[in-house]
Formats: structure tokens, C-alpha cells, sequence
């Protein structure tokens, strides 16, 4: 069943499947947000804009289905943000000073895991380079 036609991408199903949040970009000019569709079908509930970061597209939901935690990378260092789906400002999870986030998760007792690092990135100069 398809749920909307706008361009939404990474889905996350809340835990008690009642509703699937994801990523949403119904303007193709403006930036990407989050949104919410009830599973069953129904209205997109647009919840905030996201940053205009690297990697804003993972997501999931807290334990409680009262937030969204999403990753947002400036300057290539990743901290996490909870969205709360009610509203509002995003408030910060993590203060890391270094280093990106490749991936987190929950648990259902509310710890939360995550796994960071770098990724080393070669330059290489390519000189007296002909085409035929």
C-alpha cells in the first residue's frame, strides 16, 4: 500500500508499529524534514526540518515513541539529536568533539549503542594525464 506520493525515503517503524516515521522532501527546493504517516495510512504529520548536514537520513525512535534520534554531522563530527515528534527543538544527545557516527540504536531498556570512528580519505595527484 503506498502511503504518499511526495519523495520520502529511510522509513522507521515506532514500536509499537502505529506509525512510520522518515525522511521527507516534498519541495524538491527546500531542504529535507521529518515526517510521520500512521502505518494504516492517513496524513503526513511533517515534524521538523532537518540539518542540512551530511547524514541526516538515519533514524529511530526512542524507547518511549516520544522522540526520534538522528544523527547530525558538521564539520565531520557526529553527535547525536532527539526530534520530539510532538514539536519543537531537537535537543542534543551527545557532545562529541571528534570523530563521525557510522550507526546507533536503542534498546527497549533505554541504553543506546553507538559506533564511531574516521574514515581515512586518500588524495592522489594524477599528473601528465593524456586522453587518446
Amino acid at each position: 500500500m503506498q502511503l504518499t506520493k511526495d519523495h520520502s525515503s529511510n522509513p522507521a517503524i515506532s514500536r509499537d508499529g502505529k506509525w512510520i516515521a522518515f525522511t521527507y522532501r516534498p519541495d524538491p527546493k527546500k531542504s529535507f524534514a521529518l515526517a510521520m504517516i500512521p502505518s494504516l495510512g492517513g496524513q503526513v504529520t511533517r515534524i521538523a526540518d532537518l540539518p542540512d548536514t551530511p547524514n541526516p537520513y538515519y533514524k529511530c525512535w526512542t524507547p518511549d515513541g516520544r522522540a526520534l534520534t538522528f544523527i547530525d554531522e558538521r564539520k565531520g563530527v557526529g553527535n547525536l539529536w532527539n526530534q520530539p515528534v510532538s514539536g519543537g527543538p531537537p535537543k542534543q544527545l551527545t557532545n562529541f568533539k571528534s570523530e563521525e557516527i557510522f550507526n546507533f540504536a536503542w534498546s527497549r531498556d533505554g541504553r543506546l549503542v553507538l559506533s564511531r570512528g574516521t574514515e581515512p580519505h586518500d588524495v592522489v595527484m594524477i599528473s601528465n594525464f593524456r586522453t587518446q
